[in-house]
């Protein structure tokens, strides 16, 4: 393995082992000293450090040092981890991330000597309780409730390329208890000649004795689990001075094996069109057949089994792309916590359905718009202290991200209980600038939040005022397939819930015919499809052809936006068919010559020249393409188109 290779494991694993440091701070902040979160916290500093020495980053390895010395001190009692000492360590978390950041571009830099210094204060804090007051250990130490368990530490050879060092592991048990015993098996280790120093060739066997629970023993042994085969077994008698492997199974017995696989996401992706273009292939030797008819029933039999073979790899192709929003989500703790220090205010993140699986893609792609979502929540909703105890509320405000599925959608739900929009400020503010008309509803009012230029402050600064968040939002949820909406009641909060599609790779569509075309419509975006008289159908100046629907009228959309032969016949003499769709901003109808099929499509993103109101394209079973319709930017361009003729839409 070369050093651009070490590189790589180190940047994806140092990201989690920060984000692992800094969840449990936050926990250490919000609760007592608790032992197993204090352990966490210091392994994770232990592992980036010794990780930084293998990829040879001084700098790194350095302050990460300066920060474990810290930990430690925590860890063994003699630093009170109180909010200040909290804010410095998560301020060193932020350099250590900046320092990784630089190794991306070849620098190895030495950490902020002001930082380092203040950090290095916190190791001269006199916090150092007496033997009197100082807590104790809940760790049983009689000899009557100790426990001996024999340890069989084997490693693989190439363990020294992920940074560890074995070392660690005698430290640890030190700590929880005694080492009674240790023996180094030599067996596989080779000939001077063919001794490589990368690599171990030995393994030990321990004897432990401690009053810790086995769950601790485990615990110690965290760094190795992806793929060393360490087994621990409790032991009824002390063994003699010497003991010999190998250990035996047991009741007692703990196995740390392989716990994950790392799968390359090109690789995967690759995986994934590959079983839709599968897909494609065994439906058209279906239609071949259907076509030929050929009635034989094996050859049936047999393409509907390729199917469902098929159907189960892209399945679970996709299942291996589905990361639990929890992961997201609890990143927001920090940036809560911050914002709360800096604006005064008390809030408190509440998270929902943190285990609802959502494609990778995706989940990477919304972090920004609920970043987004939560400073405006705890800037303009979120009131201070003492205007929510005024108001007869709880000092605290209550943030709350909540995510479920719902119809092969994730809907995430981002809502305080703070002040509510002002309806009637945003309402003159939409009026002067155009953006509504008179007698606009609520939802059209509340619609031009997403507007760049509104914004709901007078003072501008880093945080709120420039008015361009929330249309960064609306543009990355549109772009992902989504939809966006705010719910808000004065004095008791604001709610923004986002639907997004499950994944970005296969989506279910309608085949629909247009003219001599064959389009692809979302079925997410379908609110139904009905068929409608002629006279049906009325014509309305400067806004062009509605129809009725559960009495309102919605306009109607010809299919003469499309290019090509799309568009409709100057003469009909039946009912037209009319596809109810979900525009974002409103509801539309879309005028189709028949709906065919609904299929389970491999979405392909591809460079359509502009044509904004389709999304990407599709390969059939019949091998043409297909385009895919973007049902949001079809009904903005007819709004566009209208606007400029002088409609009021």
């Amino acid at each position: 393995m070369d050093h651009s290779d070490l590189l790589e494991i180190f940047y994806e694993e140092s990201e989690a082992q920060l984000q692992a440091l800094e969840e449990g701070l936050l926990s250490l902040e919000k609760s007592e000293a608790d032992e197993e979160i204090l352990n966490g916290i210091f392994r994770a500093a232990h592992t980036i450090k010794g990780s930084a020495a293998i990829v040879r980053a001084t700098g790194l390895e350095e302050f990460s040092h300066l920060l474990e010395n810290v930990l430690a001190a925590i860890r063994d009692q003699r630093l009170s981890p109180d909010a200040a000492a909290i804010t410095l360590i998560l301020e060193a978390v932020d350099e250590i991330r900046k320092m990784i950041e630089c190794l991306h571009d070849g620098e190895d830099r030495k950490a902020d000597a002001e930082l380092s210094s203040r950090v290095r204060q916190l190791l001269e804090r006199d916090d150092v309780p007496s033997p009197s007051t100082r807590p104790q250990k809940s760790r049983p130490t009689t000899a009557d409730t100790e426990k001996t368990y024999t340890i069989d530490l084997h490693l693989l050879p190439e363990i020294f390329e992920t940074g560890f060092d074995p070392l660690m592991v005698f430290a640890e048990l030190r700590r929880l208890g005694e080492i009674l015993d240790v023996q180094a098996v030599i067996e596989d280790l080779p000939k001077l000649k063919e001794f490589d120093p990368t690599r171990l060739y030995l393994r030990w066997l321990i004897r432990f004795r401690t009053g810790a629970a086995l769950k601790e023993i485990d615990n110690v042994f965290l760094f190795l689990i992806d793929d060393n085969p360490i087994r621990i077994e409790e032991v009824a008698e002390p063994p003699s001075e010497s003991f010999e492997a190998p250990l035996s199974s047991g009741a007692a017995a703990s196995v740390l094996s392989p716990q994950g696989l790392r799968i390359d996401q090109a690789q995967l992706d690759q995986l994934i069109d590959t079983s839709g273009e599968l897909l494609i292939e065994i439906a058209a030797l279906r239609r071949i057949l259907r076509e030929e008819r050929c009635d034989h029933p094996q050859l049936e039999a047999l393409g509907e089994k390729l199917e469902s073979m098929g159907g189960k790899i892209r399945d679970r192709s996709l299942m291996l792309r589905m990361v639990p929003l929890d992961h997201l989500f609890r990143r927001f703790h920090r940036g809560v916590r911050d914002l709360s220090l800096r604006l005064g205010k008390r809030v408190r993140l509440k998270i929902e359905g943190g285990d609802t699986q959502l494609d990778k893609q995706v989940s990477d792609s919304l972090g920004e718009p609920l970043l987004h979502l939560i400073r405006n929540a705890a800037f303009h909703g979120i009131e201070t202290p003492e205007e929510r105890s005024a108001a007869g509320k709880d000092p605290v405000g209550h943030l709350r991200l909540a995510a479920r599925q719902e119809a092969g959608r994730i809907i995430i739900e981002v809502g305080d209980d703070g002040r509510g929009v002002d309806l009637e400020a945003l309402s003159r503010q939409a009026l002067e600038s155009g953006r509504v008309h008179e007698g606009a509803t609520k939802k059209e009012i509340l619609e031009t939040l997403f507007d760049a230029g509104i914004s709901t402050v007078d003072e501008v600064n880093d945080l709120a005022g420039r008015g361009v968040g929330l249309d960064s939002v609306r543009s990355t949820v549109r772009r992902l397939g989504g939809t966006i909406e705010i719910m808000t009641t004065k004095g008791r909060g604001t709610t923004f819930k986002l639907s997004v599609p499950l994944s970005q790779t296969i989506i279910p569509v309608l085949k629909a015919r247009i003219g001599s075309g064959i389009y692809l419509v979302p079925t997410l975006s379908v609110v139904e499809h009905l068929r409608a008289w002629p006279n049906e159908i009325k014509s309305i100046e400067h806004l062009g052809e509605v129809f009725r629907y559960q009495g309102r009228y919605l306009p109607l959309l010809n299919p003469d936006v499309f290019p090509g032969d799309g568009s409709r016949p100057e003469q009909c003499s039946g009912r037209e068919i009319i596809l109810v769709l979900n525009g974002d901003r409103g509801d539309f109808g879309l005028l189709v010559d028949e709906v065919q099929e609904q299929l389970d499509i491999l979405f392909k993103k591809v460079e359509l020249g502009g044509l904004d109101w389709a999304s990407g394209a599709a390969i059939l079973d019949d091998g043409r393409p297909s385009l895919i319709l973007n049902i949001p930017g079809l009904y903005r361009k007819f709004l566009a188109e209208h606007s400029q003729k002088g409609g009021n839409t």
